[in-house]
């Protein structure tokens, strides 16, 4: 069984973790935006050129979501009805971003944590 430190303490790096991958989407799709400002891009769409041109931002991702992963187990042992209410709000978060209208729609790339504003 996990202990509360063990919960916090995952909880912590998880949201460390999204915080530097929000940081590097952003520079990186700044840098896209700018690629395709300049006819560098053709017609490829975000996820497609970061796999090639943004290496700290796949990296960052990757990392965040090797943290989720570790949260998530560690919240799962730690307190189940919690860690399903929050699996639960994230699913329903996700399918509104991805199936949505924003500019998040339909990325691969989708961060969310339970302190984001919604």
């Amino acid at each position: 069984m996990s202990t509360e430190a063990q919960f916090y303490l995952a909880k912590e790096r998880w949201l460390a973790a999204a915080k530097m991958a929000r940081t590097e989407k952003e520079h990186s799709k700044r840098r896209y935006e700018e690629d395709k400002e300049m006819g560098l891009i053709g017609d490829q769409n975000f996820e497609q050129w970061a796999a090639m041109n943004a290496p700290g931002f796949m990296q960052a991702y990757n990392e965040f979501q090797a943290k989720q992963n570790r949260y998530d187990a560690i919240a799962q042992a730690y307190d189940p009805e919690q860690a399903l209410a929050w699996k639960q709000e994230f699913q329903r978060r996700w399918n509104e971003t991805y199936f949505g209208t924003g500019e998040e729609k339909g990325s691969n790339f989708i961060i969310i944590t339970p302190e984001d504003d919604e």
